[in-house]
This record gives C-alpha cells, structure tokens and sequence, in this order.
C-alpha cells in the first residue's frame, strides 16, 4: 500500500511538472493522455471499492459512503488530473474529462455526505461540481443531471447557513457561495 502511495506520488508529481511547464510555455503538449490515463486507472480502483462495498448484502449506502472516504486521496487525485487537462486547454478530451469529473466528484460528494456533511470541503466540492456542469453547457455527458448536482448544491448551503436557492444564486454573478465558504473557513 505504502509502495503504491509513493509510486502514485511520484507520478502525480512528474505530471504537474509537465503541466505546469507547458502553461509557462503556451504550449499545447502536456501529456494530456497520460492525465486521462491515469485518471481513468484511479476512477477504476475507486469503482472496484465502490463495487465490492455494494456487494455486501447488509451495507447501505453510508457503508459504501465510508469505504469510498478511506480512498479519497486517489479520488482527489483524478480530480487533480482531469482539472490539470483542462486547466492545459486542450479542448481535445473536454467530454471525456467531464464525464470523469461528474463520476470522481459524484463519489467525493457520496463519501463527504457520510463523512463530514455541510463542512467546507464537502461544500466546496458541491459548488465545484455544479460548476463543472455550468461551464460545460452543451458537452454535457447525458446520463450527467445537472438539475440534480444544481438541486443538492442549494440544498446544502440551505441546510448549513438557511440561505434559500434564489438568495444563494448559483450561475449568476451576485453568487453567494465564495462569501458562505469563506465564512467557514475563518
């Protein structure tokens, strides 16, 4: 386990290298298929976990919930990767990086809800993944429901400052969400 921590660390660190130098240089060559790559591989390690956890004929979904908070960190991981792709601005992978997007940060939110509901990064990540789904107008993966992320996004900031869905004004300018998490983080 310990070897595999390291040897995912040390690859994640080579990439954002590689990222961050083709951003000092414009250039469009940051290995943006060995980002989707390894992506991908981590998405698959946390869908056998998420897989295995619901196998178990007794667990509910807060059992699963857990199993997919011990793996976070290869969760944020392929966040990080797909963020980095896009982040590079190669439009080429833009769907396939939102689909994997909507899936990573369906399971960060699913562990979170669990974990540590309403606290700042469960919050965060919300609001990140209703912006993922804002930017993505059109590109939009069809089995994504945006209405859904939109709809657990208020609900939450709802239940944690009892801010209503107009007054929170995700997609619009006077936004409160930047305000509400600063807040949490003082």
């Amino acid at each position: 386990s310990s070897d595999l921590e390291e040897q995912l660390r040390l690859q994640l660190r080579q990439l954002a290298a590689t990222v961050q130098g083709a951003a000092e240089t414009k250039s469009e060559s940051a290995d943006c298929d060995q980002l989707l790559q390894l992506a991908n591989e981590l998405l698959e390690l946390s869908r056998a976990v998420d897989a295995a956890a619901q196998a178990e004929p007794q667990w509910t979904q807060a059992h699963v919930a857990w199993c997919l908070a011990l793996i976070q960190p290869l969760l944020n991981a392929a966040l990080w990767c797909c963020m980095s792709i896009d982040k590079s601005g190669s439009n080429s992978d833009k769907p396939s990086t939102l689909s994997l997007q909507h899936d990573i940060l369906s399971k960060i939110n699913l562990a979170f809800e669990h974990t540590e509901r309403l606290g700042f990064d469960h919050l965060m990540n919300l609001h990140l993944h209703w912006k993922i789904f804002e930017s993505a107008g059109e590109a939009r993966d069809s089995h994504c429901d945006a209405p859904s992320v939109r709809h657990a996004c208020e609900r939450a900031f709802h239940a944690k400052f009892g801010i209503d869905a107009e007054e929170l004004g995700l997609g619009t300018p006077q936004c409160q969400v930047g305000k509400l998490l600063r807040r949490l983080r003082v």
